[in-house]
């Protein structure tokens, strides 16, 4: 395989930057995806086969985007992507009669394209500050994207001729809050992560579309110094304590009404997970 790519930076100007990148990427395939045997997920509670007859999916990749550098610790990039798809793999759901059973595919092509935007602002107009110096020590993250994404599909076995690309999720963003005081060795972090309803399981026209729900993820960290060569660390994940859900969506008319029928095919709940951790450096 050949995988041409071409990256190009053009200085608008000392603090303005516009990025213009293209290429060929592959995605191989896992070794239970192409092998002929079947095993059983228990985080799923379902059976998987294996299909010979998948092949690798081809990506041809294009992005621009705009960097504004207000400082050397900030930055405000906006950009936009577009990527299409030969042969796509997807997780597909395999009707055998009983219980759940996902295989995998090939589709015939797909896209995907949309907008992102980064902002990282760090509070260094507090530095000269008698009171509030501290709060220069802060930094602000934001990272967000909005994307469309289109998959071909056999109008026969799904009843429609196009859906969403399995795995895609329409929207993405992450914000996080990060405390760095070098005087006091202290470090402390906050994120947040959400990601929009996307397709866990490709069904058809009989079986509905298996979809991952949004998952609120709020995590904290936590490092303190206590001298040249030791430090405490602490942290907290899915302080938030959501819950992890996938479930079908059915529309259905009955007498001229339409109805709209929801079934949760899996649910578990990670709960908080604490951390508690000395690192040393000799």
């Amino acid at each position: 395989n050949i995988f041409p790519s071409i990256n190009n930076t053009f200085n608008i100007s000392e603090k303005l930057i516009f990025r213009l990148a293209g290429g060929k990427t592959i995605i191989r395939l896992f070794f239970r995806e192409v092998s002929p045997f079947v095993f059983y997920n228990f985080e799923e509670n379902a059976t998987t086969y294996g299909n010979p007859k998948v092949v690798n999916a081809y990506v041809t990749n294009a992005d621009a985007r705009f960097e504004l550098y207000p400082t050397p610790e900030e930055l405000i990039s906006f950009g936009v992507f577009y990527k299409h798809f030969e042969n796509p793999i997807e997780s597909k759901i395999l009707y055998t009669g009983s219980g759940w059973n996902y295989t995998f595919e090939n589709a015939e092509k797909a896209t995907s394209y949309g907008l992102e935007l980064d902002v990282k602002k760090r509070l260094h107009e507090f530095e000269k500050s008698d009171n509030l110096k501290f709060l220069s020590n802060l930094t602000f993250i934001l990272n967000a994207s909005l994307i469309r994404s289109s998959i071909a599909t056999d109008e026969n076995i799904e009843g429609a001729s196009s859906r969403s690309l399995q795995g895609q999720s329409p929207y993405i963003l992450n914000l996080g809050t990060y405390y760095n005081d070098t005087d006091k060795k202290l470090m402390a972090s906050i994120m947040y992560n959400i990601t929009g309803e996307r397709i866990a399981v490709v069904g058809d026209k009989n079986i509905p579309h298996i979809y991952e729900m949004p998952f609120n993820s709020l995590d904290f960290k936590k490092k303190k110094g206590l001298n040249s060569w030791m430090s405490l660390k602490f942290g907290i994940k899915n302080l938030m304590n959501d819950d992890v859900v996938f479930l079908q969506n059915q529309a259905y008319t009955v007498d001229g009404i339409d109805y709209t029928r929801q079934q949760i095919t899996n649910r578990f709940h990670p709960g908080r997970q604490f951390k508690l951790g000395v690192s040393m450096k000799f």
